[in-house]
């Protein structure tokens, strides 16, 4: 049996939830022979257009006709244009999909009930502890959750005969600088309430964490509810109040739904698991779970995670360093293989940085446009490592999504991520068989905006020094001949001349080439034929020394510095150049293409050379005795 590809597509905000799921989705299909492809962003709302199409492209990336099946982690993906698209193109990809936070799209849903589970809290809230006045910490309006959480709510104080009304209601678009805000001003203007249902952990916390800056202890002054569950809302101080989803259940019953779908067996469309109300401290209640041996193992691991952070931000800080001293595109390479050693730890398993063709065409072509949606037919594995192998052919087929194979029978899970600038779409960074960093989002997320930094300045400093080596090629190159100029003759003296101090062995000689007949023609014909034959002479003196530098270094005088073999082969080749020009007189008719040039040449000898002007001053003398005879015949 071949082996089925399930696409998962999530946003990274919710990193523990997500984490449980895919968890839970991986235990479902180990029996089965089944790869897991989790297409992974992390697009705000307080973000710009620009960059948040550049997060979500990502969801672009996966043919979904090479799939069997998807499932779609709604919570966060808040973007309904975003699921509109994913639910389309597994329509027209005819593949069975699994919804977990949205219910609005074809296919199958399954669902934690967060109205059981928030009733239940709010009921608690009522009923326990007596509360009148409520604000309520909303996430987004367009956002099913937190939707579902703020009916219960409502629903609940309506029965207890409490007045809820909009101004209770503060949504933040799930960010927590706007959670914070939220409180901040009510506090400023004296409207406290006795407690904040917020509509996930990160919130509560973060409400905590403002109340407690402004002296109001939680709950002695306020109550406090979160929802979610998660760990570090339970070792919190005070622990967050909370509603459990579930989501390990929830991922392996999506992914036990999509396999029976996929081999032909229908189940409901519409599944719901139970959440679990869990009280705490952050309402005022006793629990039974030992928060203290918790949070006494997270003091004693506190120390290493500083220790393991500060690590981290000083290999992204030698990353950066790594790869900004490349000097070229092919250079990128080298500095992941430098990197992947220095980062083996994040590295385990598989790695693969890819980047389309456009970063590497645009550095050299300056118009060249790249893509802003959708990914290239081929893109290039910049760089590619299994363990310590090392891919070495860089290009491959965009819909393989990984360099190299998957053929085996192991199951495998890939993480991938989006490279860009803004809405400019770079490639994406590859991670294998470690899920677990779905779960340490704060490393997903820096890395990846770290790299994709490092990448947009890197590009824009190739496009420079392109630029620069350009100027600087027109301010060395005679505008005539094209050939160098003598700016650029000047330079290389320079060179040269360090050569003779610096080498032992450093040999070279200077051929020195005066036009004979300029004037002739000039008068006889006009400046426009005399241009025409200066051209044609410097054709000459380049077809004959083709592995040497050729400079204009006067109207109508030039310079040969030959090296290598033009060097070995400098008397013949002196000796070619002539009979060309004897050939020339008799079998050329225009008067531009008769060439003739009087030439002197000189090789440096240690023994009686001691600058370049030494060599250049023999050459010089011999072109003029051999003008001299030229014009005698």
């Amino acid at each position: 049996m071949s082996k089925k590809k399930i696409a998962i597509f999530a946003t990274g905000w919710a990193a523990e939830n997500l984490y449980q799921y895919v968890t839970g989705a991986r235990k479902a299909v180990e029996q089965d022979s089944v790869d897991l492809y989790l297409f992974l962003c992390y697009p705000t709302f307080t973000d710009k257009n620009t960059h948040m199409k550049g997060e979500v492209n990502i969801f672009q990336l996966p043919h979904l006709e090479d799939f069997d099946g998807a499932m779609v982690f709604a919570n966060g993906i808040d973007f309904p244009e975003v699921l509109g698209d994913i639910n389309r193109r597994c329509l027209e990809a005819k593949i069975p999909v699994v919804y977990t936070g949205s219910d609005k799209q074809d296919g199958y849903f399954v669902g934690s009930d967060n109205y059981i589970g928030a009733r239940a809290l709010c009921d608690h809230l009522f009923e326990v502890h007596h509360v009148k006045r409520v604000v309520f910490i909303a996430g987004s309006h367009e956002n099913m959750d937190s939707n579902t959480r703020q009916q219960a709510l409502l629903d609940s104080a309506a029965a207890h005969g409490i007045e809820i009304t909009e101004d209770d209601i503060a949504y933040t678009n799930w960010d927590l600088g706007e959670a914070a805000r939220a409180v901040k001003a009510r506090i400023a203007a004296k409207a406290l309430p006795e407690v904040f249902v917020c509509a996930n952990d990160k919130m509560a916390m973060v409400v905590c964490s403002v109340l407690q800056d402004y002296g109001y202890r939680v709950p002695e002054d306020l109550l406090v509810t979160g929802f979610d569950n998660e760990l570090y809302a339970q070792i919190y101080d005070p622990s967050i109040s909370s509603v459990d989803q579930r989501f390990d259940l929830l991922g392996k019953r999506s992914a036990e739904t999509l396999i029976a779908a996929m081999q032909g067996v229908e189940s409901e469309k519409k599944q719901m698991i139970a959440c679990e109300f869990c009280p705490s401290e952050s309402c005022g209640c006793m629990t039974a779970r030992d928060f203290g041996a918790i949070r006494k193992a997270l003091g004693k691991n506190k120390f290493l995670d500083n220790v393991n952070r500060a690590l981290f931000d000083q290999n992204l800080s030698m990353m950066e360093r790594v790869i900004m001293q490349g000097k070229c595109y092919k250079d990128l390479k080298e500095s992941f293989a430098q990197i992947h050693r220095g980062f083996s730890e994040y590295h385990k398993n598989s790695f693969h940085v890819i980047l389309e063709p456009a970063f590497e065409e645009s550095v050299y072509q300056q118009d060249k446009q790249m893509w802003e949606q959708g990914y290239s037919e081929r893109m290039d594995a910049v760089f590619s490592a299994v363990g310590d192998s090392i891919v070495s052919d860089p290009s491959f087929a965009s819909r393989k999504l990984v360099p190299q194979g998957t053929d085996d029978t192991q199951n495998h899970q890939f993480l991938f991520l989006p490279l860009h600038e803004e809405q400019i779409n770079m490639g994406y960074i590859v991670f294998g068989d470690d899920f677990a960093k779905v779960r340490d989002d704060q490393f997903i997320r820096k890395y990846v905006e770290r790299i994709n930094i490092i990448l947009g300045k890197y590009l824009r400093d190739l496009r420079v020094g392109v630029l620069t080596d350009r100027l600087l090629e027109l301010t060395e190159t005679d505008a005539l001949t094209h050939v160098k100029n003598r700016t650029a003759y000047k330079s290389r003296i320079e060179r040269i001349q360090n050569g003779i101090r610096t080498e032992e062995e450093f040999a070279f000689a200077v051929a020195v080439f005066d036009i004979n007949n300029l004037k002739k023609i000039n008068d006889g014909l006009g400046h426009e034929a005399g241009d025409e034959y200066i051209v044609n002479c410097c054709r000459l003196i380049c077809n004959v020394f083709k592995k040497s530098a050729v400079y204009r270094i006067g109207g109508d005088e030039f310079a040969v510095i030959l090296e290598n073999d033009d060097y070995k082969n400098r008397d013949s080749l002196l000796d070619t150049m002539k009979g060309i020009m004897e050939e020339s007189k008799y079998i050329k008719e225009a008067e531009t293409e008769k060439i003739s040039i009087a030439s002197g040449l000189a090789a440096f000898d240690r023994t009686r050379d001691c600058q370049f002007t030494d060599v250049f001053n023999r050459a010089d003398a011999l072109m003029y005795e051999n003008k001299a005879r030229m014009k005698k015949q």
